[in-house]
């Protein structure tokens, strides 16, 4: 069985264990593939070995991904747990086709990903998305183009029921008061005529 030294780089765990792979080829008895390595020193390993080691690899990669949080390792992983499927449900693949098809799940799945992605489009967490504007408060301290003021709403707006706001002409307190732009942290507001 072959193991893999934590290197602290999940690019190296996953470049060394692609190296040691690549050096599989397949035996003469039908039911065993073959290790050869470098050195020409060759070890039989079964079908479910193999399987395994695919298995192996993806929750490697899997537990990468929890702790980086990238998602970037979550495909190669899943893709290496299908591979594992594979050969179980098909034992007769040469380790090289193995590979080959884990190297095209694996870019293909995160190709999907990627372009998934850039269709969705991205939320504005806290940020005003436009749906405040023209809503009615009423002044709590007075506004003017020099000194900002507050207004407050009988429903919270955004999340707070009080606000700073601006203008640009005076408002005194007691007066109704619209949302036309949210400027940061505060909302510019219009007297209601």
């Amino acid at each position: 069985m072959l193991s893999v030294a934590f290197a602290g780089d999940s690019a190296c765990i996953f470049a060394s264990y692609m190296q040691a792979l690549a050096y599989l080829q397949p035996a003469d008895d039908a039911n065993m593939q073959g290790l050869v390595f470098n050195n020409g020193e060759s070890m039989g390993v079964s079908s479910m070995d193999i399987v395994w080691i695919w298995c192996g690899l993806g929750l490697i990669l899997l537990c990468l991904e929890m702790m980086s949080g990238t998602l970037y390792l979550l495909w190669p992983g899943m893709a290496a747990l299908v591979m594992a499927f594979l050969a179980w449900l098909l034992p007769a693949f040469s380790t090289a086709w193995q590979i080959f098809i884990y190297a095209i799940f694996s870019v293909l799945a995160v190709a999907i990903w990627r372009k998934r992605e850039k269709t969705k489009p991205t939320p504005r967490i806290g940020q005003a998305q436009g749906e405040e504007i023209g809503r009615q408060g009423v002044i709590v301290a007075a506004v003017s183009p020099a000194q900002p003021g507050k207004i407050r709403f009988s429903q919270g707006v955004m999340g707070s029921k009080e606000w700073s706001a601006i203008a640009d002409v005076s408002i005194a307190v007691d007066q109704p008061a619209t949302i036309i732009a949210v400027e940061g942290n505060s909302l510019r507001v219009a007297p209601v005529v």
